[in-house]
């Protein structure tokens, strides 16, 4: 994100109450204005437009900590909801915010305008015309939405903090069905300050149209694979299960008492980043008060630092880094790094693509997450898997299998890393969207289907 403060746009004017705090006690308030243009088949099927508030409030009562949260409960309901609550709460290990430490975020910039709604649907249908137009029997879905979130925190001291974020992003999808095959290519953009270029993903699905309009023949065995950003982030589950907080303070992660030891591949480093440009979570503060900056996770295959929300911090007896974040509006902070950022290869894509003779590019996969989120083994079936020789794309494989180990993908068979990072959204499986690059994994098993 490049926008911190207040910036041009205020709130959405709602009733403000009288708040006070005392002793050790934390009270936020989240407001966020979301608009969103969806277009599926050639025809707008949705612009909404809305307002959304959640509020709540954790307080130290007996030495214990109590959270109460609600969209509708006044300033007072939560601070006695937080008080009732603290009996069954977690000992407190510590104080509950850093609001009276400046954050290690972003300096304040001026924040950009909101985009009119009708930008939003003009993005959504030139992308699917654009696409429509060379691709008739294309079944498109685009969607466009823009994000303005204001976040204010106040302590039992009075300390105050305020500051917003804004998110533009797109998507745009589309299906094929002819003669028994069915094919299904996808994309998404983020940018902080501004809406995301349709063209651009436009021209991602043009490319992939044109990669798998040949249908090739493959073996089962084992191939090199260049796994792109979508495939790679869910390889970064099983990691990022290994460092963070349940598993680590119950020490049943492998990686609990690893602090400093090698883990993976010395070519792989991991980062929580909550001032990277364009990060959907980059932020001054965390959604618990603790400063959030850049953090590195795993440095050059060591683990440095697990991912511990304030309270799982303060257990270990490690000082609380920023790390406390909550899913989604309405749940409460729970530990989740703000960005995830791999550190890019110097490998151009023209590079990665004659590093063999003959490679496998996986884009999409069903299916592909771990049993045990500690453990690496992954299958999914290939949705979007493209052979390729001497550099060229020769077309898509159909009814595939492809397997991995996580860790060993992360480790002794990485081979290299792509210097072209893409942003890949947070889901059911992922704590937090993250910047990657493609990688290159040795000797994975890919199995045809009968």
């Amino acid at each position: 994100m490049t926008a911190a403060g207040r910036g041009a746009a205020g709130p959405p004017a709602l009733q403000e109450e009288r708040l006070t705090l005392h002793g050790e006690a934390l009270a936020v308030d989240v407001r966020r204005a979301r608009t969103v243009a969806r277009v599926r088949h050639g025809r707008l099927e949705a612009l909404e437009h809305g307002y959304e508030q959640y509020r709540w409030v954790r307080m130290v009562s007996e030495g214990r900590v109590g959270s109460q949260g609600s969209r509708a409960a006044t300033w007072d309901e939560l601070t006695e909801g937080a008080r009732e609550a603290a009996p069954r709460g977690p000992l407190a290990a510590g104080p509950l915010s850093d609001l009276g430490t400046e954050g290690q975020g972003l300096a304040g910039e001026a924040s950009p305008p909101d985009p009119e709604p009708a930008a939003l649907a003009r993005a959504a249908l030139q992308m699917d015309r654009a696409l429509g137009a060379a691709h008739p029997e294309l079944a498109g879905q685009m969607q466009v939405h823009w994000t303005r979130q204001w976040t204010r925190m106040v302590d039992g001291a009075g300390r105050e903090r305020e500051w917003q974020r804004t998110e533009g992003g797109a998507a745009a999808s589309g299906r094929i069905v002819r003669e028994g095959d069915f094919w299904t290519v996808g994309t998404q953009r983020w940018r902080s300050a501004a809406l995301p270029d349709p063209a651009a993903l436009v021209n991602h699905l043009e490319t992939r149209l044109a990669w798998g309009a040949r249908i090739v023949p493959l073996s089962t065995g084992t191939y090199p694979v260049l796994f792109l950003p979508p495939v790679a982030f869910s390889l970064l589950a099983p990691i990022v299960a290994r460092m963070s907080a349940p598993a680590v303070v119950a020490k049943t992660s492998p990686w609990a008492e690893s602090r400093g030891s090698a883990v993976l591949s010395p070519a792989f480093s991991l980062t929580s980043d909550a001032a990277v440009e364009d990060g959907p979570r980059s932020v001054p503060w965390d959604d618990e008060g603790t400063p959030a900056g850049r953090i590195p996770l795993i440095d050059r295959g060591v683990l440095h630092s697990w991912i511990l929300d304030r309270l799982a911090a303060q257990q270990m007896g490690i000082a609380p880094e920023g790390m406390g974040f909550a899913a989604e509006l309405g749940s409460p902070p729970t530990a989740r790094p703000s960005n995830l950022v791999v550190t890019p290869g110097r490998m151009t894509w023209e590079a990665l693509l004659t590093a063999f003779p003959r490679l496998l590019i996986l884009e999409g996969w069903i299916g592909g997450r771990p049993v045990n989120p500690l453990r690496g083994e992954m299958a999914g079936t290939a949705t979007g898997l493209y052979v390729v020789e001497d550099g060229a794309v020769l077309g898509r494989v159909k009814d595939a299998v492809v397997s991995v180990d996580a860790f060993e993908a992360w480790g002794d068979r990485l081979l290299a890393l792509g210097g072209e990072p893409q942003w890949v959204g947070g889901g059911m499986m992922q704590v937090a969207p993250a910047c990657l690059p493609p990688l290159l994994v040795a000797d994975v098993p890919v199995a045809r289907k009968s």
